[in-house]
């Protein structure tokens, strides 16, 4: 079925699929084709090898599809309806270069329904560069349910440049419900964002209010006592 033709040549289940709004299922499905001809390698080696390099230049395809289709069309396709969420997000996967993958995914978030969330996070999480993972993170963590956001923790703790750490982990834990915010979080989510500069401090700084309350004992002269740090410190490094 991989292998049939439209009557002007184009590849026939690939077309199918598209039109259904369902390109996700294609690229699983030559996935698991992609497994079968490793597997006949045994009995029948040169149909084997013929077979991956079917599957595999389908799959390089693939990919120049996705690059050559710039992050905003995705999310305009999807959010005018001409794509479904499901195939805007199948060619944000296929995106191999780190920056667009996480400019499409930060865009397409928009326009998911909640349940493709899920797999939106994980896109950003197989993102390999550092820094395009944490920009992801960034912008997803506002749209994630609880459970998603603590997924997203997760991820963002695997940062290894602590900046870029700060980056996600600043954003990710002051949309955690407060009494999911543990001091120790609180303490190195604060290590992470001093590797900031001033400005993106301050601006990660504005959404801790609810969990500095919460940490203190639900004293809210806490509040006074933070506005006074930033003030001082402010006033001494103009």
């Amino acid at each position: 079925m991989l292998k049939e033709s439209t009557l002007d040549g184009r590849n026939g289940w690939y077309e199918a699929c598209d039109q259904l709004g369902q390109t996700a299922n294609f690229v699983t499905d030559i996935a698991k084709a992609w497994k079968w001809a490793e597997w006949l390698y045994e009995t029948e080696p040169s149909l084997s090898l013929a077979l991956q390099v079917r599957y595999a230049l389908i799959t390089a395809t693939l990919n120049s599809l996705a690059q050559n289709t710039p992050a905003e069309l995705i999310s305009i396709f999807v959010e005018k309806k001409f794509w479904p969420p499901a195939q805007g997000l199948a060619y944000v996967k296929q995106i191999q270069n780190p920056r667009d993958c996480a400019d499409a995914v930060s865009k397409l978030i928009e326009c998911l329904p909640e349940e493709l969330y899920i797999e939106a996070l994980q896109v950003a999480r197989d993102i390999q560069d550092e820094s395009s993972r944490a920009s992801a993170l960034r912008c997803l963590a506002p749209h994630l349910n609880q459970e998603q956001l603590s997924e997203a923790l997760s991820v963002a703790r695997d940062i290894q440049v602590e900046y870029y750490r700060a980056d996600a982990l600043g954003m990710i834990a002051f949309h955690l419900d407060e009494e999911k915010v543990s001091f120790e979080l609180w303490q190195k989510t604060f290590h992470c964002m001093a590797c900031n500069d001033r400005k993106n401090f301050l601006q990660s700084l504005s959404m801790s209010g609810a969990a500095a309350i919460y940490l203190s004992g639900r004293k809210r002269i806490v509040i006074k006592y933070i506005s006074d740090a930033i003030q001082d410190v402010c006033t001494q490094w103009r």
